[in-house]
Parts: C-alpha cells; structure tokens; sequence
C-alpha cells in the first residue's frame, strides 16, 4: 500500500514525460504529464490520432518503464488486465484456449474456468469454443479476446480501443456488460478511445488530451440522473444531457484543432 496517495486515487501519473529519438529528431509526447486515476471508476481519456493515446496506455498501466516522472499504484500487487486494439489471439489454439490463457496462471482456475463458460454464454460464442482463430470473425475474435481480459475478474483493467472491430449493436451488448462486471465486481476501468458517444456512455470521468505534447484540456465528470440506478450505456444515450455532454467535448476538440 502506498501511503502517498489519497485514498481514492488507484493511479498517480506524477512529471510523466516521453519522447522518442528518430535519427536527429526529438518527438515528445509527454513532458510534466500528471493524471490521477480513481478507485472503482471508470475513466475514459479521449484525443486525436496521434496525440500519444496508447503511449499513455502502456506508461499507465506499467507496460512501459522508459519514461521519467513516476506512475505510483495504490497497491502494487493488484491484478490487472488489459485489451489491445489488436485480438491478439494465438492461433494454433482454439478460441476456448486462447481464453483460458486469462486465467492460466490463477490459483482460483477451478472457479474461473466456470466464468469463461459464462462469459461464451453471454457473449453468443458458446457454439464456437472450439474454433481457431482463422475461423472467426475479426468481431468473433475480438469477443473471444475480451473474455480473456475479463475472465480472471481483475481489479483493474486497461482497454485500448477496444470495440473497432464491433458491429453496433454487438458493442452496445458488451459495453452493458463490461458496466454490469464492473458494478458487481467493483472494478476500475480506465478506457482509452478517439469516440466521443462511446467515452460519455462508460465514463464516470472524461478526460481529453491535446495534440503533442499532449496536455489535459478537459477533465469532467460525467452524471445522468440514471446513475443511482447503476449506468445503462444504452438508456444514457437517449438521455438529454448525452447530447450535451457531446456538444461540450466536441466543442473541445474544435478548438484544438
């Protein structure tokens, strides 16, 4: 446990600063970044292509190190998870294999292997167990990499555009039950995406980055009325302040730009 942070707070990004050297040139990224992340919720952080998004990703959720400044955890045993825009699935095994790599290393796999059951059932796959990946669609591969990430009932889990190879309606189903997981779970989500619509109907805190080096230039909480009823992504939407909220954060970016 780390007696530095407030109780709230699971992340501390504190002076993160990244640049990459190509040949002569310098490209910053980051320099005297600071982010917090809070406990059990679920943060989304939005910005334009190439504005330093998944290099963000990586230096929070501790993949990357080459980086100065620091990114304290409340709790450095935590568990984590993590789902890429890429499915990454391996595949010379089946779906359900590449599934069971989520909890391999677990020493509650009995249990969890029961979950990654469910999470098939509830995701329309159960028929496609034990399929390869060469047989499923790019957006069957992307569920199937999904209940990897989710099998293990982590604390904590990063989501690096996650839904591009949805349909719509397959992403409106699992964005209710990633929220639904969270809630029961108690789970932090920290989310990072270039869709507006998407980021207001999961967060519970919007944040947006500028152009390199990026900085924050929005930092809101996002609140419908519903939430005491636990967040419905899809009744959100059809609420009066989702159009709103747009407006605002789009406002933002056209500023930016």
């Amino acid at each position: 446990m780390n007696s530095f942070i407030p109780n709230n707070i699971l992340i501390d990004c504190i002076n993160v600063s990244k640049t990459f050297i190509n040949g002569n040139k310098s490209d910053i990224i980051f320099s005297d970044f600071n982010l917090q992340i809070e406990i059990s919720k679920v943060t989304c952080i939005l910005g334009p292509s190439g504005c330093g998004k998944t290099t963000l990703f990586n230096i929070i959720s501790r993949l990357d190190s080459q980086h100065q400044g620091s990114v304290k955890y409340k709790n450095n045993y935590i568990q984590k998870s993590y789902l890429f825009q890429e499915d990454l699935l391996l595949p010379w095994l089946t779906a359900y294999q590449n599934a069971f790599l989520g909890i391999r290393f677990s020493q509650k796999r009995d249990n969890l292997e029961e979950n990654i059951h469910r999470l098939f059932k509830v995701f329309g796959l159960e028929e496609f167990k034990n399929y390869f990946p060469s047989q499923l669609s790019g957006g069957m591969k992307q569920r199937v990499s999904l209940i990897r990430t989710l099998s293990a009932k982590p604390e904590l889990i990063f989501f690096d555009e996650p839904f591009t190879a949805l349909d719509f309606n397959h992403k409106l189903s699992i964005e209710k039950m990633i929220i639904k997981e969270k809630n029961e779970l108690n789970q932090s989500l920290v989310f990072i995406t270039h869709n507006i619509e998407e980021a207001i109907a999961l967060g519970d805190r919007l944040v947006v980055l500028s152009g390199k080096p990026a900085k924050i230039i929005y930092d809101s909480q996002i609140i419908f009325n519903s939430d005491k009823a636990g967040r419905d992504p899809v009744k959100v939407r059809q609420d009066p302040k989702f159009s709103q909220y747009f407006k605002s954060i789009y406002h933002v970016f056209e500023n930016e730009e």
